[in-house]
């Protein structure tokens, strides 16, 4: 007998998750029944038999004339047979199961859909969250990129308003230097060159780089997530892709072919004997 199991899977029945914590129930699978392959093997004990005796033959056959040419065509066309027939035999064994396996699969399938996609609405709504996030963080750093030039400049200004101040006093303390005599003059201008040529290999203050926040790792009770920068591509124009990013398709070319194309840049178009057989 077959049972609808829909009837516990209603739309209208799904409520909206509470914030109370949801622990499910553990889904404990029945004891497997008890599967005899036995009855199996019995039925093909007869094709054992002779497709062995089959392989023998056609291992032992010579094809070297028309006669021997015909004997291999009635190996081969009871060869097929056999295998359609084997093939219908075991379809026959295996569909029941493979059913239940199918039915089975849809009703754990009906579940996880539903958890995907509700993985892919928070993804979604996560990733919109952060991408606001990011754009701020964007901003915030750009301005500070912009302040901390300003305030560069500013400082590179006054380094170099200083040099430009002691380069003068420098010439002035020189011109006097040269006329003066006094002992403890000349000291004190040579002290005055010295002090300011030091202003001189003095390099204006370097404001650091704006520091980048990393990405970081948010941790709750059930697991934990954390983002990267990906860098992704989509076609646009499949016409500008460059060539060395296709691949040749064997599909499209065995229809060329099939189609009557007999010369293809980059390929060798051959005839080839094949052999096809009828049951």
């Amino acid at each position: 007998m077959d049972l609808d199991f829909s009837v516990a899977f209603q739309e209208e029945q799904l409520q909206p998750a509470r914030e109370a914590e949801i622990v499910p129930p553990r889904a404990v699978p029945p004891p497997p029944a008890k599967l005899d392959i036995r009855p199996v093997a019995l039925s093909l004990m007869p094709f054992e038999e002779i497709c062995r005796a089959m392989l023998q033959a056609g291992q032992a056959l010579s094809v070297t004339d028309d006669d021997s040419y015909k004997a291999a065509v009635s190996q081969v066309s009871e060869n097929k047979r056999l295998i359609k027939e084997l093939d219908l035999s075991y379809k026959g064994f295996v569909t029941p199961y493979n059913n239940h396996v199918t039915a089975i699969r849809n009703l754990f399938k009906r579940l996880t859909d539903y958890l995907k996609r509700n993985d892919e609405i928070l993804r979604q709504k996560m990733t919109a969250h952060l991408q606001k996030q990011k754009l701020e963080r964007q901003r915030k750093e750009a301005e500070q990129r912009e302040a901390n030039r300003r305030l560069q400049e500013q400082l590179d200004a006054e380094a170099a308003a200083q040099k430009e101040a002691a380069a003068n006093i420098i010439q002035t303390a020189q011109e006097k230097l040269e006329q003066e005599t006094d002992p403890g003059a000349r000291a004190t201008l040579e002290r005055t060159i010295a002090e300011e040529t030091a202003v001189l290999e003095i390099a204006a203050p370097i404001v650091p780089p704006v520091a980048i926040e990393q990405a970081s790792i948010t941790r709750v009770a059930e697991g934990a997530a954390y983002t990267k920068d990906k860098w992704k591509v989509r076609i646009i124009d499949p016409d500008k892709v460059p060539r060395e990013y296709c691949d040749p398709s064997m599909k499209k070319l065995n229809a060329a072919v099939k189609g009557g194309a007999r010369h293809i840049d980059g390929c060798e178009i051959y005839e080839d004997l094949e052999v096809n057989v009828k049951v």
